[in-house]
């Protein structure tokens, strides 16, 4: 026999960069920036939606209870009415943070899943599309409800809106399947470590200056800053030349 086995050799042969790439996943390999910029902005998007989306529900309670925002001292005597105000505001904040997460997960989970799977089938762009479009939604939904004084059921709206577009699981897993359309087993485990990099590194990044931004500018300006980020990433998707499109959407039969 020709072929060496040994302890290294593969039970299961993947034999799945043998398969032809299509024309625009061939043209898209030779690119240095595919969705790297996608990756970014989203993950910047949602890094200040989750974050923006806490604070001001904390400081629609505290409106609405009374109670100091910069209240803090060692020991406080439990007796305080101040301090009971200050945890019913933290009660009230912590269940609506639940609310938020179970409305984003209850639809992002199947629909990340379906449409992560079914975008081998009709391309990677439209699944991308998708949950770009979701961002804006929720960040729409959030900038009006704050413009406006609304009920923060709206919050709950936008991100029941978010969940439904695939949120952050379907835009992962998409770039994800990009990176390995466009990559060999040579380069892809070190496109994906970047991907990873990026994805943290952007998620993080709100963290830093957030507080900053808010203090000067209100809650509403960092859900604008998200809607403008929705709609240069929806345009980098859409606009001929600019993402190329990885998978072939004919359908073979036999």
């Amino acid at each position: 026999m020709s072929d060496t086995i040994n302890e290294t050799t593969p039970l299961i042969k993947d034999d799945r960069d043998n398969i032809p790439k299509s024309r625009g996943a061939v043209l898209a390999s030779r690119r240095w920036i595919t969705v790297e910029p996608i990756i970014m902005a989203v993950a910047l998007g949602y890094g200040i939606l989750m974050v923006v989306q806490s604070q001001y529900v904390h400081h629609y309670f505290t409106n609405i209870y009374g109670g100091n925002v910069s209240y803090s001292q060692c020991l406080p005597n439990i007796s305080d009415s101040q301090l009971r105000v200050n945890e019913e505001i933290q009660a009230e904040t912590t269940l609506w943070s639940i609310y938020m997460t179970v409305c984003v997960s209850i639809g992002s989970i199947p629909v990340g899943f379906v449409l992560g799977s079914y975008s081998d089938q009709i391309g990677r762009k439209i699944p991308l599309g998708i949950s770009v479009s979701g961002m804006f939604l929720c960040s729409l939904s959030s900038f009006l409800t704050i413009l406006f004084e609304l009920p923060l059921w709206f919050l709950l709206l936008g991100t029941g809106i978010l969940g439904l577009s695939g949120g952050f699981m379907l835009m992962v897993s998409v770039c994800m399947s990009y990176a390995a359309d466009v990559t060999d087993e040579n380069n892809r485990m070190i496109h994906i470590i970047v991907l990873d990099v990026l994805l943290f590194l952007m998620v993080g990044v709100p963290q830093l200056g957030i507080g900053f931004l808010i203090k000067n500018v209100g809650y509403a300006v960092p859900f604008l800053i998200v809607m403008t980020v929705s709609l240069l990433v929806l345009a980098y998707i859409i606009i001929p030349g600019l993402l190329l499109e990885t998978v072939e959407r004919n359908v073979v039969g036999g």
